[in-house]
This record gives structure tokens, sequence and C-alpha cells, in this order.
């Protein structure tokens, strides 16, 4: 019974341990890192000197709709 007590609370401290290191880090992308992962659904301005998300493609509300560069 003694070493049955001993796993659980091993295996509850790597649980959290690991829950720790999975939730830390979760930082918001910025717009410019968004459009260097999905730069095939923006379209380049020259006259804005912006990114404009395609008009094929349909994205949820989160996504940018357009990007300054500058």
């Amino acid at each position: 019974m003694k070493n049955s007590n001993n796993d659980y609370a091993m295996m509850k401290l790597l649980h959290e341990q690991a829950s720790k290191e999975l939730s830390s880090g979760r930082k918001t992308m910025s717009n410019k890192a968004y459009r260097n992962l999905n730069s095939s659904v923006y379209n380049y301005d020259s006259k804005t000197k912006s990114y404009i998300l395609r008009k094929d493609i349909n994205a949820c509300p989160d996504v940018p709709r357009r990007i300054k560069w500058t």
C-alpha cells in the first residue's frame, strides 16, 4: 500500500510540473509574427504599405484583416 501511495504522489508531482511547463509562455502572437507564419493568405498593398487578407479566405474574427508593415 505504501508503494502505491508513493507512486501516486510521484505521478501527481510530475503532472503538476508538466502543467506548469505547458501553461507558461502562452503570450499572444503579434500581427507580424502571424503574417510570417501565414504569408500565403495575405497580399501586399504597396499604396498603403500593408498586408491585406485575401478575399477568398474565410477566417475567424481573431485574424487580422490588415497588417501595417512599416
